[in-house]
């Protein structure tokens, strides 16, 4: 299928088969299993007489504590405590997982269960610890294991730390879909929402994206209301919490938020910037460079604040030249290509004008049946079709096939199709998607994100015509 539905329950299965692999297909296909929905968030607080050392595997169970499960076998004493891990009795699983480490401390997959029983108790720590020294140990075990400590990384924190490790994954195997789609979260979650579109876009190209994701890229400013409610999207950090705000239609807090920093980031100050420009306040945005990073230019946001200040200034030609660079960017962008369209008109290029305006309004459309099924159950299929369509008159066919499969996804509830039918749908869009990758033909142009319009071309003329026009002066 195209549509995969999201992740619930505590994603242990993935885990658990991994574990059951480990040594064997493991080397085959290691991030099928690696990088699965995040184990439960949930744990029991930790007693002082739980502390686990792991400076060596042997470390976890006193060698003097005897073992209290009727059998010695290590496998059975794995299955046991992955059985009561997955049952949520973490206390059991606790136990039979010491017990195991003291039966096999040197076995990957006993060792791989006892990190995750840690994990599962929020004693991250000690779970990063042990699967990194497994890693340098057992080859085979390297990427499930960087997989799930970047998991627990999120869980624990530290957000930079996780990405490092999504991203070695990712480059030892770019198709992995489960590293883009737990990266492409995390980005989310930070509102780095435009870099998380290049992971989103490859699980177009997967044919491996869930409905939430594909709303996703349809607004890379901030997400849809409803969307802003999701756990799997939860904010973290200033920018996220920002964007969730302005989501919600608090630019005030978001605004607010960002300036108590005392040190922001480029892409925090790019937002601010845009905030500033939403209320109209272009006074602080203060001179252009002087008091923005260089950096800051390689965000959109900021982009669209130079935009908007200079096309209040008079300077249109920058104005457009700045949009230019946004919509580059961000092609979900319909106020750049609005504000374009003002800057092209006062210039009297009243065609390239009128091209901006349309993708303006047809970006808007996309947008608001996206922020409908954000906060809604049900799904219209006519209403399916019209994001299709509108997907496809943008020039992004992937995504295009992808509400595709959304609508599929739902019509055995409108007993609409067959299961023959269906089957065949499926099948076409498949292979819809393999002539489109195989054409080149599965991203718009520079052209079309620009309007059929040549920036440079454009300036010179503009700068010339300003130049016939001081020499026609008296």
């Amino acid at each position: 299928m195209i549509l995969r539905s999201p992740p619930s329950g505590s994603g242990l299965v993935s885990y658990v088969v991994l574990i059951l692999v480990l040594g064997g297909c493991a080397r085959e296909e290691p991030t099928r299993a690696t990088l699965g929905a995040a184990p439960a968030r949930a744990a029991a607080d930790v007693s002082a007489s739980e502390s686990v050392e792991v400076d060596s595997a042997n470390s976890v169970v006193p060698a003097d504590e005897p073992v209290r499960s009727p059998s010695r076998d290590p496998a059975k004493l794995r299955q046991a405590a992955m059985a009561a891990l997955q049952a949520g009795d973490q206390d059991v699983a606790f136990d039979l997982g010491r017990q195991a480490m003291r039966v096999a401390p040197d076995d990957p997959q006993v060792i791989f269960l006892m990190a995750m029983i840690l994990g599962e108790r929020n004693r991250f720590p000690e779970s990063i610890q042990m699967l990194d020294d497994l890693a340098a140990t057992t080859p085979d075990a390297r990427l499930p294991a960087m997989g799930q400590t970047a998991d627990w990384l999120v869980r624990y924190g530290k957000w930079a730390e996780a990405e490092d490790r999504y991203r070695a994954i990712l480059k030892e195997v770019p198709a992995s879909g489960l590293a883009h789609r737990k990266l492409a979260e995390l980005l989310i979650r930070q509102g780095r929402r435009v870099s998380a579109a290049d992971h989103l876009r490859m699980l177009c190209q997967l044919g491996d994206i869930q409905e939430n994701e594909l709303r996703c890229l349809l607004s890379l400013l901030h997400p849809f209301p409803g969307d802003a409610e999701q756990e799997d999207f939860d904010p973290v950090g200033v920018l996220g919490i920002a964007r969730n705000e302005i989501a919600r239609g608090d630019w005030q807090a978001a605004r607010e938020r960002l300036q108590a920093l005392d040190s922001p980031q480029a892409e925090e100050r790019a937002l601010l910037a845009r905030i500033h420009v939403h209320f109209g306040d272009f006074e602080a945005l203060g001179p252009w460079p002087a008091n923005v990073a260089s950096s800051t230019d390689l965000h959109p946001d900021a982009w669209f604040a130079r935009g908007a200040d200079a096309a209040q200034m008079g300077d249109q030609v920058t104005a457009i030249r700045c949009f230019a660079e946004v919509v580059l960017r961000d092609q979900t962008d319909h106020e750049a290509y609005f504000l374009m369209s003002q800057s092209l008109e006062k210039l009297d290029a009243i065609q390239e004008a009128e091209e901006a305006r349309r993708r303006a309004e047809l970006i808007q459309q996309t947008k608001a049946l996206g922020a409908e099924m954000s906060a809604a159950t049900s799904r219209d299929q006519a209403k399916l079709s019209a994001i299709v369509d509108q997907l496809d008159r943008l020039h992004r066919p992937l995504e295009a096939l992808a509400w595709r499969g959304v609508q599929l996804a739902y019509a055995p509830a409108n007993s609409s199709m067959s299961d023959t039918e269906l089957q065949q749908a499926i099948d076409d869009i498949s292979r819809e998607r393999s002539e489109t990758l195989r054409a080149g033909r599965d991203q718009a142009s520079r052209s079309f994100l620009l309007c059929g319009i040549d920036v440079d071309a454009f300036t010179k003329r503009a700068d010339q015509e300003s130049r016939d026009h001081d020499g026609d002066s008296p």
